[in-house]
């Protein structure tokens, strides 16, 4: 009798072990499980963190960089009158507000490219009195576009211009001639009416 209550109670003891074997067979099973989720989502992390940090330093890539460094505007305008210009004279606007990026030379009138690229070109002519001058915007030489102002009366001022989106090469000139009607160009410190401006849009 003695010897069947140990077996029994043998077997019950193995048949616990048994028991606990399969619930840690199954713990390590979750345990294992965790770690391949906690890893995978560990990379899913760095992943995003990658993308996120890409975009963010994707404005400061080199090229993004260099054309932001290069930065090309001017203005200039005629601060006196001109008269007896001839046909095809390049007229010199004189007096620069802003020449960043130093493309442009009051010396000659003329703005040379620093870099290629897509830029913008306005110009004005300014006239007083019974005056009239027609303009040429010109980029080596070609003609691009035309400016006509033509004052009637004594006393009256008055100012033709135009505007063009140009694609340039480095080095190219862009400058503005007389083509025809009056010699003269109405210019002033005070009323800053004949001017020539540019600036580079995007490479």
């Amino acid at each position: 009798h003695t010897e069947r209550a140990c077996e029994g109670k043998v077997a019950a003891l193995e048949r616990r072990v048994k028991d606990l074997e399969d619930r840690n067979d199954v713990l390590e099973e979750k345990l294992l499980q965790n770690k391949v989720n906690m890893a995978s989502k560990g990379k899913d992390s760095v992943l995003q963190d990658g993308v996120r940090q890409q975009q963010i330093e994707l404005p400061h890539s080199p090229k993004r960089a260099l054309v932001n460094e290069m930065h090309i505007a001017f203005t200039a305008y005629l601060d006196h009158d001109v008269n007896n210009i001839g046909r095809d004279q390049v007229l010199l606007f004189n007096n620069v507000l802003l020449n960043d990026g130093l493309g442009y030379n009051n010396f000659t009138g003329t703005f040379t490219a620093p870099t290629s690229g897509v830029y913008s070109f306005s110009f004005y002519i300014g006239e007083r009195d019974v005056h009239e001058y027609r303009a040429y915007l010109v980029v080596n030489g070609k003609h691009q576009i035309d400016a006509v102002v033509d004052s009637m009366h004594p006393g009256q001022d008055l100012q033709g211009g135009n505007t063009a989106n140009l694609r340039l090469s480095q080095g190219d000139a862009v400058y503005v001639t007389h083509q025809g009607g009056g010699t003269h160009v109405e210019g002033s410190n005070l009323l800053k009416i004949t001017s020539f401006s540019g600036f580079l849009i995007y490479p």
